[in-house]
């Protein structure tokens, strides 16, 4: 510490360690991410803002989908031992290369040390300082690839005591031999006994990944800054579904709701590939009918042929939920009546998970004829009608249900796709609370992110 009122710069540099998570999003294939960082939340602040700007540094990603060749994410590391490079300070005139020949190999940690890096004034002040560097990879006898430059090869700041940087250097597969190469960019400053910017290169890591692709799974692999998070965060994602067969009359309307529509008359089949679509019947006919070759499926397409399914009654469903009706919030702008958006994360009965995605679209399921049929809560034509003159004694009867079981406020819990949470919509029927006073009742939506539905 400098004395006789000589002052020294706040430290600024703290050695990083970086934190590498995989997370299962679900079952795939699914649409993915639905706009790369920006859907990417932590605490429930996004990776990266709508103008491209970061709210947070040193975060890398890489996404599957879930399809069933995808490749493994660089990210889970075997046990490996640090390993000596053989020499110490980089200069500017003396570029140190380091070579990599087990072909076993995935990727290398460069650990680049910093004994202190700061400089004097004139009166003895101290003062932070820069140091740039570059590392390039290549692999047999091709030409030398810069991996880190510029800004990502700065490192700027005040410190007196020893400070390391990592920098992960991913290799390609199939070399025989990799050279890696760390060049100071800087200019040296042995000259200068007022300037401390020397940085060494004494250690590295040769990583190999556990290689596993875990088919039918969409997964992100995270690598972040520990500095940057003062405990690991909660880690959100905003994505688009699991992709189902629709029918082959269908396409998903272009506006982001995942809705479809129709042209023509269905004829019971669909399109040979899958999409992503909100459309809860059919999202329940998958559920039903899903199956894989490998015995991998979930569902419960090995137990229920699809033979058994009534198409068509799925088909009227689907239409009637698809309708565009306005939203309900005063723009005059529209959305389908009922749409389903959900993330089933935990083992339920059969029974339970069918009668929950049926209740989005006001549906029932039951057995009729030889097969599972659809029957929904929508307008329809008379069937038959009953009068006295063609029913027996005693007729009809009536009865009526407790007043205090009569609801006269409804609060719905939903989940709100802008705010990322739980949000709450409370429905007043003012004419029978007059009569009854407050009954409420609780309610959560299930598979819901519109407040209009």
């Amino acid at each position: 510490q400098p004395s006789g009122g000589l002052t020294m710069a706040k430290d600024t540099l703290d050695s990083k360690q970086f934190s590498n998570r995989l997370h299962l999003l679900g079952e795939g294939e699914i649409g993915g991410l639905i706009n790369g960082a920006k859907s990417i939340y932590f605490n429930n602040t996004p990776l990266e803002n709508d103008n491209g700007d970061r709210n947070f540094e040193n975060v890398t990603y890489e996404e599957r989908k879930g399809t069933s060749n995808q490749t493994y994410i660089p990210i889970t590391e075997f046990p490996s031992n640090i390993e000596s490079t053989g020499f110490s300070t980089v200069a500017e005139d003396d570029t140190r290369v380091i070579q990599i020949t087990d072909t076993n190999v995935n990727a290398v940690k460069v650990i680049i040390t910093v004994p202190g890096l700061y400089s004097i004034t004139d009166k003895g002040d101290y003062r932070g300082a820069e140091i740039k560097l570059e590392i390039a990879v290549k692999h047999d006898s091709e030409n030398y690839v810069t991996k880190v430059s510029g800004d990502d090869g700065t490192i700027k700041g005040m410190t007196t005591d020893l400070y390391q940087r990592e920098y992960l250097i991913n290799l390609t597969s199939g070399f025989t031999t990799a050279d890696i190469k760390v060049t100071r960019i800087s200019e040296d400053t042995d000259s200068d006994p007022r300037l401390f910017t020397e940085f060494q290169w004494i250690n590295y890591i040769p990583i190999k990944y556990q290689q596993n692709t875990y088919p039918h799974s969409a997964l992100v692999g995270i690598r972040l800054d520990a500095e940057t998070f003062t405990s690991l965060p909660k880690v959100t994602f905003k994505v688009r579904g699991m992709k189902i067969k629709i029918p082959h009359n269908a396409t998903v309307r272009n506006d982001g709701s995942g809705s479809l529509s129709y042209s023509g008359t269905f004829n019971g089949t669909f399109k040979t590939d899958k999409y992503v679509t909100s459309d809860p019947a059919w999202i329940l006919y998958d559920l039903l009918t899903n199956t894989r070759a490998d015995g991998t499926a979930y569902g419960l397409g090995d137990l229920i042929n699809s033979a058994d399914l009534d198409v068509y009654s799925f088909y009227t469903s689907s239409v009637y939920c698809n309708k565009l009706i306005d939203d309900g919030t005063g723009t005059g702008a529209t959305e389908p009546r009922f749409s389903c958006n959900v993330c089933i994360n935990s083992a339920k009965e059969a029974y339970t998970v069918i009668n929950q995605l049926s209740s989005v679209f006001r549906a029932m399921s039951y057995w009729s004829a030889g097969s599972i049929a659809l029957s929904q809560d929508s307008p329809k034509s008379a069937s038959y009608l009953f009068s006295l003159a063609n029913t027996i004694y005693p007729h009809f009867t009536y009865s009526d249900s407790s007043v205090n079981t009569r609801c006269t406020v409804a609060i719905v819990k939903y989940f709100d796709n802008e705010l990322r949470d739980f949000n709450y919509e409370e429905v007043k029927d003012t004419v029978n609370i007059a009569r009854y006073g407050h009954i409420v009742k609780n309610i959560n939506a299930f598979a819901t992110t519109s407040r209009g539905q």
